[in-house]
């Protein structure tokens, strides 16, 4: 069976998931205050930085091959932002 291409990549670390979507829209949810991921924080100036750091965070994962690929984000990269 061949596998289904979805058109979006993601990421989830404690607290937050964020995807990219092929159409170029972008979804970022803080799972500490929105647990059902119903209010998109992505663009909000105060999300920014946790924005910012996993976008990067994906663009690695995407360019990573093998199965020696980990990407981590440290809980403190994401305080604060």
């Amino acid at each position: 069976a061949a596998w289904e291409k979805f058109d979006y990549d993601a990421v989830r670390v404690a607290g937050y998931m964020y995807a990219e979507y092929t159409s170029g829209s972008v979804e970022l949810y803080d799972l500490f205050n929105d647990p059902h991921q119903l209010d998109n924080k992505a663009g909000d100036p105060l999300y920014s930085g946790v924005q910012r750091r996993l976008s990067q965070a994906l663009a690695e994962l995407r360019a990573c091959q093998g199965q020696g690929c980990i990407v981590t984000v440290p809980q403190a990269e994401l305080r604060g932002s």
